[in-house]
């Protein structure tokens, strides 16, 4: 399944409601479902249980908080989903407070769901070393709190958008993708008929550099 598959799986369990025959919290049910779309071979997330219905706690009481690459704030609200290297062949969706998504070295493939630049409170996205193509939406671009944005070594094309939030990031983060260009990487260049050229001002800009050296 493709990266935005996940990510509506995701989207829509969590506006399960308290009406669901097991008594956990709406994020644990959540990750549950998640969990069960999931191709887990090495069995990474063998964590991710609750007890039997008899050793149940009380509604309301949270599982999931616990669990190996889950992280929770102070009012147990689910902040960091970390699948890293967990050799996973699916893929995740949008929480609202979510800060951290961290999916490097899984099997994630498909584009970069741009349902992904609506979360505000995003500050880091690891998707390096992955089989994503497609291009980056320019809303990335616009997160104010984005510190890390890591798609290295995947088949992503295209410009890198516009911005001082993906423009200031080190090109290591985008590294890897031979078909990915703009700052911070090498320059685009713009297709004319049969000739390939720079832009006038990136022609400038270069013609100075070397100058200046």
């Amino acid at each position: 399944m493709e990266l935005l598959n996940f990510f509506v799986i995701l989207l829509t369990i969590f506006g399960l409601t308290s009406s669901s025959p097991l008594r956990v919290d709406s994020y644990t049910r959540a990750l549950l479902k998640l969990k069960s779309e999931l191709q887990d071979d090495h069995n990474s997330l063998k964590d991710w249980v609750v007890p039997s219905v008899k050793k149940l706690h009380k509604s309301g009481s949270l599982y999931a908080c616990t669990w190996s690459g889950i992280k929770c704030d102070n009012h147990s609200i689910v902040t960091s989903i970390d699948l890293s290297r967990k050799k996973l062949e699916e893929e995740l969706s949008n929480l609202t407070r979510l800060q951290s998504l961290f999916l490097f070295k899984n099997q994630l493939e498909g584009s970069i769901p741009s349902e992904l630049a609506k979360i505000k409170s995003l500050t880091d996205l690891d998707l390096r070393y992955n089989f994503l193509s497609g291009s980056i939406s320019e809303s990335f671009s616009k997160l104010k709190h984005l510190r890390l944005f890591n798609v290295s070594f995947n088949d992503i094309s295209g410009s890198i958008p516009k911005g001082k939030v993906l423009k200031l990031m080190d090109k290591s983060n985008f590294i890897g993708n031979p078909k990915l260009c703009g700052a911070p990487l090498k320059p685009c260049l713009v297709s004319m008929g049969s000739i390939t050229t720079l832009k006038f001002p990136q022609i400038v800009l270069l013609f100075l550099g070397l100058l200046l050296h």
